[in-house]
């Protein structure tokens, strides 16, 4: 793995780990969590078109034989596990038992991979996975809860984690097949305002994201910086890492999330958490360490 992919990796966790400055912003100016979602992927997909249409229209021409890798990223991905995630906060009424339940994703992505794309499952993976999950449970709060758990809530999060990893495989799917990174981004954050728009009330939403000043500024950054800008990276990155490698690099993001809520949310910053952190950060050392830098072999395209 290229040194410089597991930093983009690491720039596209750190960005999604900003998003609870932007959903809670929103959340207080009275939009629901279905809603988010429907800007979230309004404000990527434009935003991101204004880019391809300026510096890569060439970039905007797919095959119609590969509109699955899309559909994947992009409606069985990004949606799916947006939705999944947000019932699964509300079942089951923990912001951590969601987060653990969501970055269950790292495993199925490795043992896909492993099915898939014949990606080996070594020791030093199987160590920085165990590590990362360690401290995503120390770090979400879950260990301290009372909270009983709802197995609707549990499958909820489990369908969050599947969707999470999907887009880990469906991206490399069409890697293999010769798109760039800002084609895979376009694509999918046109598929997931599809989704979104069935259950985000678009007409309602839109009017609602230029009630004033605040509401824009939240919507753009729920947009690109916490959705664009990530989703570009992680692509890049994962052009020239394994697809398990990629998914365990960035479960740095509920690390983010969590000093991200310490500085600015005044969250609790007890020694659970600032041990998760720090094992988290063991993993992160552990999976960079003694790399080869040499790109994985590609599959021919189709």
């Amino acid at each position: 793995m290229k040194k410089t992919s597991a930093i983009f990796i690491m720039i596209a966790a750190t960005l999604w780990g900003c998003i609870g400055i932007f959903v809670n912003g929103l959340f207080d100016q009275g939009f629901t969590r279905p809603q988010m979602v429907f800007v979230r992927t309004l404000t990527a997909a434009v935003g991101m078109l204004i880019f391809m249409l300026i510096f890569d229209r060439k970039g905007l021409k797919i095959k119609p034989r590969h509109i699955w890798c899309f559909l994947g990223t992009g409606l069985f991905s990004l949606y799916f596990f947006n939705i999944c995630y947000f019932y699964s906060m509300q079942y089951n009424d923990s912001l951590g038992v969601a987060a653990v339940l969501l970055y269950t994703a790292p495993a199925f992505v490795t043992v896909l991979s492993c099915i898939l794309f014949k990606e080996k499952f070594t020791l030093k993976k199987a160590l920085s996975l165990v590590l990362m999950s360690v401290g995503c449970v120390l770090v979400s709060g879950i260990i301290n809860t009372s909270t009983p758990f709802s197995p609707v809530g549990i499958l909820f999060g489990l369908g969050s984690g599947i969707g999470y990893a999907l887009y880990s495989i469906f991206g490399r799917y069409a890697i293999n097949r010769g798109y760039r990174s800002s084609t895979i981004s376009f694509y999918t954050f046109l598929f997931a305002l599809i989704g979104s728009s069935i259950s985000g009330q678009p007409i309602k939403t839109a009017k609602m994201m230029f009630t004033s000043f605040e509401t824009v500024f939240l919507s753009l950054g729920l947009g690109i910086i916490c959705c664009v800008l990530p989703y570009i990276f992680y692509t890049k990155g994962l052009e020239r890492t394994e697809s398990s490698t990629a998914s365990i690099l960035a479960t740095a993001e509920p690390m983010v999330a969590s000093v991200i809520g310490i500085a600015f949310f005044n969250d609790r910053a007890d020694l659970t958490v600032l041990s998760g952190i720090a094992v988290m950060i063991a993993g992160i050392i552990i999976m960079n360490i003694n790399r080869k830098d040499k790109d994985n072999e590609k599959n021919s395209a189709s």
